[in-house]
């Protein structure tokens, strides 16, 4: 692995982890910005999976489309460096603002965990690993246009593409145990 790449890996996980904490005491702090933001949220879900959640084909494929979309973000938005971890420490934020306010409705972190951890896994996962390509791609772009080294095009882009295909597969894995294994547990 590239040091470039290592470099992002951490970067990204310290920047998810500080958005989770910064998630999870937003509902603390600010009270009300975490009431706007969690209301937001339950209308960008509504529109995504629509009003009644179905364990069918069509939730899987709206959640995947839905994911697909924030990793070609993280992919794309890399050509700018800083988007990705943006959009990883926001992800972070949702996160820790989900935990927080299942605690304060009583739920146990137990169960939180059972209903995020099985699609959770697979799905940051792609998440880190998108945003790590974008900023990769990122800085192979500047440091061609700037320093003019970097490896050719043709290695990146082939590189690009198997990374791409690795985010869909996991995408694509965690929109169907997002869909149909989560309320099993759930209800369990």
């Amino acid at each position: 692995m590239k040091l470039s790449r290592i470099i992002a890996a951490v970067v990204i996980v310290l920047l998810f982890v500080l958005g989770v904490i910064s998630g999870y005491l937003l509902l603390y702090l600010y009270p009300d910005l975490a009431d706007q933001l969690l209301k937001t949220l339950g209308e960008h879900i509504r529109r995504t999976i629509g009003e009644s959640f179905q364990q069918d084909l069509a939730a899987v494929i709206a959640i995947f489309m839905n994911n697909v979309r924030v990793a070609l973000v993280n992919i794309v938005g890399g050509l700018l460096v800083v988007v990705p971890v943006i959009v990883m420490m926001a992800n972070g934020v949702i996160l820790g603002l989900v935990v927080s306010v299942s605690q304060i409705r009583g739920v146990p972190l137990y169960r939180v965990v059972l209903l995020i951890a099985p699609h959770g896994v697979l799905e940051l996962t792609a998440m880190i690993y998108s945003a790590i390509v974008g900023v990769d791609l990122g800085v192979w772009l500047w440091s061609k246009i700037l320093l003019r080294r970097g490896e050719a095009a043709s290695a990146m882009a082939k590189s690009l593409l198997r990374d791409i295909i690795v985010v869909v597969a996991l995408l694509a894995a965690a929109a169907f145990v997002e869909v149909y294994i989560t309320p099993i547990l759930g209800s369990a």
